[in-house]
């Protein structure tokens, strides 16, 4: 029991960095055009 809960809490820990990870990786795409195309 114990050994599954804590799988499944490191699953979710990964899911939820991956997914912050792809934000902040739209997050700097979008501000990089923006500023290069207002420089």
């Amino acid at each position: 029991m114990r050994i599954n809960e804590g799988a499944s809490y490191v699953l979710m820990e990964v899911l939820f960095l991956i997914e912050g990870s792809l934000f902040l990786m739209q997050l700097t795409e979008q501000n990089g055009g923006y500023y290069d195309n207002n420089r």
